[in-house]
């Protein structure tokens, strides 16, 4: 398995990204320590770790592709205050 610091990752990104579709498994290190994996998505949906989960009752899969141009169009929610503080408001209904 091919290591790549976060700093390595970051700056040449596109190359690791090539050899992670070309089967290639990365370990991504902060500091010399290891904080994460990067591989390739899997192709058959069937042996996604994500049918697992469902199986599981854990996670719900979703029941159509989403249509991510349709979601790109919708309207940027406005937030003069903080991100906390709406949640916050919203969750006591102001």
């Amino acid at each position: 398995m091919k290591t790549a610091s976060v700093t390595e990752l970051k700056n040449g990104l596109s190359g690791y990204l090539e050899k992670v579709q070309g089967g290639h498994r990365i370990l991504v290190t902060d500091h010399q320590r290891p904080v994460a994996i990067l591989e390739r998505v899997a192709l058959h949906p069937e042996t996604s770790p994500w049918v697992a989960l469902a199986a599981r009752g854990l996670v719900a899969l979703p029941r159509k592709v989403p249509d991510i141009r349709a979601f790109l169009a919708m309207p940027k929610a406005r937030c003069k205050d903080s991100l906390t503080r709406a949640v916050s408001d919203d969750r006591d209904g102001r």
